[in-house]
């Protein structure tokens, strides 16, 4: 991975005469899990420490939070770390803290802006659960490895690099596919579509997409969007009866402030995303001149734009390299003017050397940040933080409405350097002066990085570590914003800040604003799902009840009838993602005759049927008898996808496979099935181990520092607390998810299978996650009457339908049927789902999802006892948690019915309903 930072300083020749050539750098957190783990630490070109000469701000670099901290070995240096531009006028003589000898040949005072190609300046994941499954590259029997056809763009082409981001096999962390800054580097849409950072929006904007375009001249450079709560676009109601609640409701993509440059035009700007992790990445516009300039070397010192971004940050922040800077907005400008600085604030003084002193002349500000006020009438007001770098020469920024655009900001400084940082002031206009003043004393601080942190097994506690820069950071915390479920379970040392600072978020509610290094939570949730195994029984129950004779039965009856299928030629589907679901089923079955009849006889009928159904998807590959095309591991993005797309090219096959659509979904079940076979057969472990653990890799890798095959939690996004369904395809809307209970699903397999192999590191992070699901889906998911977060208008439709960043429709991807959308929330039916579903939000949900008073919206609780497909029988079997014996007789009452799931069986149905009876019985 590359990463380029930013700093602005004087620039001293350098030779290295002492024989430890660290020249202060700590050592690097990374190291620490093991040798071997990180091979490309140690593999960029090394140079003897004498032929080392070169112009390398020592105290800037040792100071920075952004550079590459990795341990250099005894007598050597990174030639990466040297930077050659000088200019001699004397020299002088300096020791480093740690015994280094620097002999500097000082040039003059000059601003020669550089940057270090580095990767994330900290691990992406640390802590106890936050250990690597595996470490070795994925087994030989995912074949020959391949390369994926949608290859990233605004990325540097791995002939430029020394560190390739996305050729094959290569040694740096990988680009997750389902991540919020993924949209950049899609070509469909040219990396142009928005990611959302939240509370707001951002876009390349390339003077011809879309987004670029909101009148005939073209927007070019970063785009940024927020939206009021006000300006909510409401669909349709349901039914199209003024009673219904409405259908979606989404927020207009219209740029508020486009941060740009005079240099800039279409054909001669390349973007570049860097620095990428869980919670922060790097956006870098650079005027290349030539459009065929790519070399990594050809763009060092050359003008650019970089944006630091950060999920939750209050400000942007944008850096200008020789560059002219350029404000503009699809918007009109209906106030702007300087505003001083009251506020006095301190600094960092290994930092602040960084940036000019003198430069607020026009405002005299103490901080030695300018500041701008701007309204527009979107009604929307921003204010603008300028600093100049220290240059010879180098002025304050100084900005004015242009003579020719109502909605243009222009410099009147020409070429520049510096920094600008924007923030959006909130809605309640009676704190405004408070909250300036926090602004006022918190600028000069971004967020360059960040570590995604676990407590102790079974804590139910974790945390975001943000790692700052900027001439600020070491006396001021970073101003971020949290969603709702973070508010919920932050800890109580950790308070927001004070008046309440507020912004819409969009989709997830209001977003509060906490200034602080370190967030931390804790999820009571832990206590509850810890006591959830393998085993179909509800742990949560205090008075449990033993079926009776009749009950089991009946059980008998089915399961026998149910075991005269063939298991093997069920599951030998073209689809991974049915073909899995037919597995997990004929585990569960399995599982029913041996934890709930208790016949061994059964029992192992039913196991070996459906080891030998697994198997087949074990087959050697000549293609004989398997309807499903193999999987295979591939390169670019680093993943295990079904070469059906490779073959196609259909990115649709199989729902997205291919393209990293849904691999939780899909894999989820093969690894829950696996779970029990294991469970009901030890030795079974031997023949799908390599299998199972691969795919959870591919999904959930904890640690991609030490197993680099695989992307950080691919799928789980640890700052919406759920997962995102969507890979490789662009959409205005952002990325998305649909089932949440899908979701809830992966990892209660990763947690069974983790139990059934004695891994409790892996069933604790399994625990988390779990916990925050429980408290993320709830929250924005399934909707309760005491839900605060989602609209009004939109709660009584009780699930959320398919959520994106920017859209929450009330729908299905494949039907807008009641009973499809809200099957889509429960299914798979297992031990885990009286977790995921309380029992207040299944009662509310059965008896009022829409208006009692619209005859033409029928209740779920019709719908259900109304069996007629197998979306209904679902919805049926999972209300047992609310009156398990109305379920089992309902269900007992017609064994002939055929109207089931694909992806369930009549004995599961009965034996689930079995499962959660008490006494007394649920009311």
């Amino acid at each position: 991975m590359k990463f380029y930072s930013f700093l602005f300083c004087t620039c001293y020749t350098i030779i290295i005469t002492h024989t430890e050539a660290n020249i202060g750098l700590p050592k690097h957190p990374q190291h620490s899990r093991g040798a071997g783990a990180r091979r490309d630490l140690v593999s960029t070109p090394k140079l003897p420490v004498t032929s080392i000469q070169g112009s390398v701000p020592i105290d800037s670099i040792a100071n920075s939070h952004a550079i590459d901290r990795t341990p250099i070995p005894s007598g050597t240096v990174s030639a990466l770390q040297v930077f050659t531009a000088t200019v001699n006028v004397s020299s002088l003589a300096h020791t480093n803290p740690n015994g280094t000898t620097v002999k500097e040949i000082h040039r003059g005072v000059v601003a020669v802006p550089f940057r270090l190609p580095i990767r994330p300046p900290v691990p992406q994941s640390s802590g106890p659960l936050f250990r690597p499954i595996d470490t070795n590259p994925p087994s030989s029997f995912f074949g020959p490895t391949v390369r994926h056809p949608i290859r990233p763009i605004n990325l540097l082409p791995a002939s430029s690099r020394r560190h390739t981001v996305a050729s094959d096999m290569d040694d740096n962390v990988p680009i997750g596919t389902n991540k919020w800054y993924n949209q950049f580097l899609l070509p469909a849409s040219q990396g142009t579509d928005p990611v959302f950072s939240l509370p707001y929006a951002i876009t390349y904007l390339n003077g011809s997409s879309v987004l670029s375009m909101p009148d005939s001249a073209a927007l070019l450079g970063i785009g940024v969007f927020h939206a009021l709560v006000s300006q909510r676009i409401y669909g349709y109601p349901i039914n199209r009866r003024s009673q219904s609640p409405v259908q979606y409701y989404t927020y207009p993509l219209n740029v508020t402030i486009s941060m740009g440059a005079r240099e800039f035009n279409s054909t001669t700007v390349r973007a570049e995303l860097s620095n990428w992790s869980e919670l922060t990445a790097s956006l870098t516009l650079t005027a290349m001149g030539n459009v065929h300039d790519y070399t990594s070397s050809l763009t060092i010192g050359r003008p650019q734009l970089t944006s630091p971004i950060s999920r939750g940050a209050a400000f942007l922040t944008f850096i200008y390299q020789d560059l002219t800077p350029c404000i503009r907005s699809s918007f009109e400008i209906t106030s702007f003017g300087p505003v001083k600085i009251e506020k006095e604030a301190s600094f960092a003084p290994d930092h602040d050397e960084i940036f000019a002193s003198d430069e607020c002349d026009h405002e005299g500000s103490p901080i030695g940040f300018n500041k701008y006020r701007i309204s527009y009438s979107d009604d929307s007001t921003w204010l603008i933080y300028t600093r100049a770098a220290l240059s010879s020469g180098q002025r304050a920024l100084r900005l004015q409405k242009s003579e020719t655009s109502p909605s243009k900001l222009v410099s009147l400084n020409g070429p520049w350097t510096g920094v600008i940082q924007i923030v959006k002031l909130g809605d309640d206009r009676g704190t405004r002066g408070e909250e300036e003043a926090l602004y006022d004393s918190s600028v000069g601080v971004w967020v360059v990085g960040s570590t995604i942190h676990s407590g102790p097994l079974g804590s139910g506690s974790y945390g975001f570590d943000w790692v700052t820069s900027g001439p600020r950071s070491t006396v001021t915390a970073p101003l971020i914003f949290a969603l709702p479920h973070h508010v919920a379970s932050m800890a109580s040392s950790i308070p927001p800040v004070s008046p309440r600072v507020v912004l819409n978020s969009r989709v997830n509610g209001e977003m509060v604003l906490y200034a602080s290094k370190t967030w931390r939570f804790i999820e009571p949730a832990i206590n509850t799902v810890r006591r959830y195994n393998i085993l179909p029984f509800n742990p949560v129950l205090s008075h449990p009840t033993t079926p009776t004779a009749r009950d089991l039965s009946i059980l008998r009856e089915v399961a026998i009838k149910e075991l005269t299928t063939d298991f093997v030629v069920e599951s030998n589907l073209t689809s991974y993602y049915f073909a899995g679901k037919k597995l997990a089923k004929q585990a569960l079955q399995c599982l029913a005759i041996s934890e709930i009849l208790k016949d061994p006889d059964l029992t192992s009928q039913c196991v070996n049927q459906t080891q030998s159904s697994f198997l087949q998807s074990l087959e050697p590959r000549d293609g004989t008898g398997k309807a499903r095309e193999p999987l295979v591991y591939e390169t670019t993005w680093k993943g295990i996808i079904s070469s059906a797309f490779l073959k196609t090219g259909d990115q649709n096959i199989d729902f997205g496979n291919g393209v990293y659509n849904d691999h939780h979904f899909h894999y989820g079940y093969y690894i829950h099935a696996a779970a029990i076979l294991v469970k009901l057969d030890p030795t079974f472990r031997e023949k799908v181990s390599f299998f199972i653990e691969a795919l959870i890799r591919d999904v959930n890798n904890p640690s991609p520092e030490e197993d680099v095959y695989f992307p950080f939690s691919r799928h789980f996004d640890w700052f919406l607390g759920h997962c995102l369904a969507t890979g490789l395809q662009s959409s205005t809307f952002g990325k998305n998810e649909e089932s949440s209970s899908e979701d809830i699903n992966f990892f209660y397999a990763v947690k069974t299978w983790a139990e059934v192999t004695s891994k409790p590191f892996m069933e604790g992070l399994a625990d988390l996650q779990l916990s925050i699901l429980h408290r993320s889906i709830n929250s924005y998911y399934l909707m309760k009457d005491d839900n605060t977060i989602q609209p009004l208008s939109f709660i009584q439709n009780r699930v959320a339908g398919i959520m994106f960043e920017n859209l929450v429709n009330y729908t299905t991807f494949f039907s807008e049927r009641k009973e499809a959308i809200h099957m889509i929330q429960i299914l798979p039916v297992t031990p885990i789902t009286p977790f995921s579903r309380d029992l207040a939000f299944v009662r509310q949900e059965w008896e009022n999802s829409g208006p009692l008073e619209d005859p033409s919206n029928v209740q779920i609780s019709v719908l259900a006892n109304n069996r007629t497909n197998g979306y209904r029988t679902l919805l049926y079997t999972q209300y047992a948690t609310v009156e398990p014996r109305k379920v089992f007789e309902g269900l007992a009452s017609n064994l002939s019915a055929g109207n089931l799931d694909d992806g369930i069986s009549l004995t599961w149905c009965l034996a689930f309903a079995l499962s959660q009876l008490s006494s007394p019985d649920h009311d």
